[in-house]
């Protein structure tokens, strides 16, 4: 969607000119010569014509595929040949713009001076042409559970060792282990939920700090997340053998994350889209093209509202989905547990909007 892929020549220029002015309601030629008042033969680049009623109005287009700005004598000279064919309207189009002196004149005379030039990032609308992002789909496992510093209170007389069995069916927690209340009453939770809701958000949080993997590279990366949650009041919890009073819960979470990275092209449903500066006026419109349309959509740009409470969104950035349940943690079950700090390497990621 670059200018320059899109106009290689002058006559190129002229015939995007052309097709940026074909809006459905005039009519336009190219390369035209016209006869006016003089008797002298004009070559114009482009022609418009807007019948209205009884009436038909005349533009003449000159175009300007110049290495330099417009001056005012170019001006000038145009301005004779718009009132020598009697036109109710001049426009000189340019790529490079045009000099302060050229920008006045044309003021006076009633010209207008366009430059077109490609779309900015703001008048893509944020964050630009690209839109760029990683996502990740994140999944905890069933995690190792200790419980530090805990109390056991024996049913009878030489109870054993309490023994924990965590139970998870389809990945939701069960009810093999029952809480009870401070006054000994069954509270209607089990300590399944409590693993399964405090593994979420000390994986959430953790999560935080994890950025993109391996380089940007799609994928199936698993992690192992230790973490704290601390239980107030302290759970009670009951076994065959008695009770357990905990205040404090260690988890060891196995994490799967899948990484995928979700690019699209704002300009790839588009033969082009460019922006139109009247330079006379400061007012910037665009101008685009669908495919297989006749048409050119033409319309102001419009600035984004800016809330600092909610900013735009910038490409590069990682959203993040927390799956309900557990996954299979059978999958890492071969695989070697490496540091992380010591295979992570410097990333430095590079926006395709500002390509």
């Amino acid at each position: 969607m670059k200018l320059e892929d899109l106009v290689k020549d002058w006559g190129a220029f002229e015939d995007l000119v052309a097709e940026l002015h074909k809006t459905g309601d005039v009519t336009v030629e190219r390369n035209v010569v016209l006869s006016g008042q003089s008797g002298a033969p004009r070559q114009i680049d482009v022609v418009i014509r807007h019948k209205s009623a009884l009436f038909e109005h005349l533009i003449l287009v000159e175009c300007k595929y110049w290495k330099r700005r417009v001056r005012r004598e170019q001006v000038d000279a145009f301005v004779t040949a718009v009132r020598d064919l009697r036109a109710a309207r001049g426009i000189i189009v340019s790529t490079k713009g045009f000099q302060q002196g050229a920008i006045t004149q044309a003021r006076l005379d009633g010209i207008d001076l366009f430059s077109i030039r490609e779309l900015s990032k703001t008048e893509w609308g944020l964050p630009g042409r690209i839109f760029d992002m990683f996502l990740h789909v994140v999944q905890v496992g069933t995690p190792r559970v200790t419980f530090p510093g805990a109390q056991f209170l024996p049913r009878f007389e030489g109870a054993g060792p309490p023994e924990i069995a965590l139970h998870f069916e389809g990945g939701e927690p069960g009810s093999a282990n029952p809480l009870r209340g401070s006054d000994g009453h069954p509270t209607g939770e089990s300590l399944e939920t409590v693993v399964l809701e405090g593994a979420h958000r000390i994986v959430r949080h953790a999560s935080e700090a994890v950025g993109v993997f391996n380089n940007e590279q799609d994928g199936n990366y698993y992690l192992r997340c230790p973490g704290t949650l601390a239980c107030d009041p302290p759970l009670i919890i009951v076994t065959r053998t008695g009770l357990i009073l905990a205040e404090t819960i260690a988890m060891d979470i196995p994490v799967k994350i899948h990484q995928s990275r979700i690019t699209f092209d704002r300009s790839d449903h588009l033969t082009f889209a460019l922006a139109i500066e009247d330079k006379v006026t400061g007012l910037v419109r665009t101008a685009a093209r669908r495919p297989g349309s006749l048409k050119t959509e033409v319309s102001p740009v419009v600035p984004a509202a800016v809330d600092e409470r909610d900013p735009s969104f910038q490409n590069g950035s990682v959203a993040k989905v927390f799956l309900r349940g557990f996954h299979d943690v059978s999958e890492i079950d071969a695989l070697t547990p490496v540091d992380l700090a010591a295979v992570s390497l410097p990333w430095l990621y590079r926006d395709p909007s500002d390509d």
